[in-house]
């Protein structure tokens, strides 16, 4: 869960209708990659706001990998970004006489993610490290209304990541089944995750109100030891 997303996890072999009869008669397990990111990419099947709309219009990808879109890296800056452009044409944030917005703001991209983490460890009254990187967006002479503004507005994108990815993680474990997935461990790589300061407790929060029974953990460049047990359980013994 970083710049993008994806998820793998253990499936029974009989489960898997892809597979010919008899493999899947012979029993056993094998590891499914999921690539959730590519969910919703059909009509309907997220609650899709007029921001993601607007995110895979102008994407490289347009019509693929909506769910990434809607909780990955790459894209919860941007989100923040047409947030604030809502915000700005309908005065609701930087609307005060001494305030001055650059075009940043209407630049694609401008609002870099990392930006979030900066602003969610900020608790100072002022606001002093909200008002740093308005200064890095272009924003200057803000009142303390439209940092506190941008603060809750970084806070309902993660918030949506979060729990959007619980979703996911709860589908997951039902599909795996309650005798196997009840108490187990998830093992989450990547920035989002790991460097926002509370994307993690969101999610378990998250995790809870869906009834998923897990225990949510780093597990630091899962995609190279992926690859590497896998490498070992293929080996000639």
């Amino acid at each position: 869960l970083g710049t993008g997303t994806n998820a793998a996890y253990r499936e029974r072999v009989e489960n898997i209708r892809k597979l010919p009869q008899e493999v899947r008669d012979r029993g056993g397990e094998m590891v499914v990659n999921t690539e959730w990111g590519n969910f919703g990419s059909a009509a309907g099947q997220l609650p899709v706001s007029d921001i993601d709309v607007e995110i895979d219009r102008h994407s490289r990808n347009r019509g693929e990998q909506i769910f990434e879109k809607m909780i990955s890296g790459m894209y919860l800056g941007e989100m923040v970004r047409l947030a604030l452009v809502q915000l700005h044409d309908a005065k609701e944030i930087w609307s005060g006489k001494d305030t001055t917005v650059s075009e940043l703001l209407r630049q694609q991209h401008a609002f870099e993610s990392r930006f979030m983490s900066d602003i969610e460890y900020d608790m100072s009254d002022q606001l002093l490290i909200v008002e740093r990187v308005e200064r890095a967006f272009g924003v200057e002479n803000s009142t303390l209304g439209d940092r506190a503004k941008l603060k809750e507005v970084c806070g309902m994108v993660v918030q949506r990541a979060a729990k959007l990815t619980a979703c996911a993680i709860a589908a997951t474990l039902r599909q795996i089944g309650p005798d196997r997935a009840n108490g187990c461990t998830v093992g989450v790589d990547g920035s989002v995750y790991q460097h926002h300061p509370s994307f993690r407790q969101r999610l378990t929060q998250a995790l809870g109100a869906l009834g998923a029974r897990c225990t949510v953990v780093l597990a630091k460049d899962g995609s190279g030891r992926g690859s590497a047990l896998v490498a070992c359980a293929a080996a000639p013994k």
